[in-house]
């Protein structure tokens, strides 16, 4: 476990009860896992700096799903209603896909301030 509730509480996290962010919490640690190429093995053997950016990035994650769900639950790439059109997808820039996962740009940007997404150790 990358974070725990009191942690992500104390990060300003947006979930409010414990039960929602367990089920987020495990989703995103996967997700954390498969950008790091699961390189870390327990966040206690990491520095006090990565440690840090791991617990914010978790829970910028867990927010970003969390707040967007709906969104990136959808089948849709974009739809038009009255002359007002909405288009999902690659296209934004804050927003990237890194092997298979999206995430805000500026949370990988974060994540990979540890030693932990390079491809080259």
């Amino acid at each position: 476990m990358y974070l725990n509730f009191e942690e992500y509480k104390e990060l300003d996290g947006r979930i409010a009860d414990e039960k929602t962010f367990i089920t987020f919490e495990k989703k995103c640690e996967r997700y954390i896992d498969i950008l790091t190429y699961n390189r870390i093995k327990s966040i206690d053997k990491c520095s006090n700096f990565e440690r840090g950016i791991i617990k914010e990035v978790m829970q910028e994650i867990c927010d970003f799903y969390y707040l967007n769900q709906d969104y990136l639950n959808s089948y849709l790439n974009s739809y038009s209603l009255n002359g007002v059109s909405m288009t999902f997808g690659t296209s934004n820039n804050n927003i990237c896909t890194v092997n298979g996962v999206t995430l805000l740009r500026s949370t990988y940007d974060k994540l990979n301030l540890t030693r932990y997404t390079s491809l080259i150790l």
